[in-house]
């Protein structure tokens, strides 16, 4: 059986580099799914084209400029909303909080803002705010299994390992054969001693590509239990 202080070690050993890979892919919505003024449209399609090629300074700049022709203020939580997307990829962690607080201050009822509002705060290290915003984010839409792993990891981290299951096994059931997901499914079973159940996960994601999936069975599954 795998002792605690192993178990609980090889969790800390991975949680701290988690997040900054979970990200995920963020985008500007399409010009068509918004009804805009034409100054506005054309500061946005700017900042797009900005943002897709990685210039995010140049795309808040644009951003900045769309909020200046934005008149009627109709667009207003839009536009931070994707200025935030801009901080977070510059890594700019309280400047991507700051605009999605003022988002939300004029729209409230986005899932996706407080996803983001709660990966801001979690490379800020506000793990208990960042938890309150995934439940949020959650009642506003449950079938995000990003959001359900970044509840399964801050679960996990406060030893609370069978709602942490219970997270990651949501994950999996709105994407099913998702490498991250049993890649982190895989090690807290490890945790809990199942070494089985654990590996089998780690063998399954590394089957799917998972790269760190593979160095851990090599490194944690040459351990029996008992």
């Amino acid at each position: 059986m795998l002792s605690f202080f192993y178990r609980y070690g090889l969790f800390l050993g991975l949680f701290f580099a988690s997040f900054s890979s979970l990200l995920g892919q963020k985008s500007f919505p399409t010009l068509q799914e918004l009804q805009l003024q034409p100054k506005a449209e054309a500061f946005l399609q700017t900042a797009i084209a900005q943002f897709d090629g990685q210039r995010y300074r140049q795309a808040i700049v644009a951003l900045e400029q769309a909020m200046q022709a934005n008149e009627e203020g109709q667009l207003s939580d839009i536009l931070f909303y994707y200025k935030a997307l801009c901080y977070l990829e510059l890594e700019e962690f309280e400047a991507a909080k700051n605009q999605l607080d003022t988002a939300i201050s004029f729209v409230d009822n986005k899932a996706h803002y407080y996803y983001y509002r709660a990966t801001a705060l979690l490379q800020l290290g506000q793990n208990q705010a960042a938890y309150l915003e995934l439940d949020k984010s959650l009642k506003l839409q449950a079938n995000n299994p990003k959001a359900w792993l970044k509840k399964g990891l801050l679960l996990q981290q406060k030893q609370a390992y069978r709602q942490a299951l219970m997270a990651y096994e949501q994950a999996l059931s709105y994407q099913p054969n998702w490498s991250e997901a049993l890649y982190y499914k895989g090690i807290l079973l490890l945790q809990l001693g199942m070494a089985q159940k654990g590996c089998s996960c780690l063998e399954e994601a590394k089957n799917l590509g998972l790269d760190k999936a593979a160095r851990a069975q090599s490194q944690y599954c040459q351990i029996k239990s008992n």
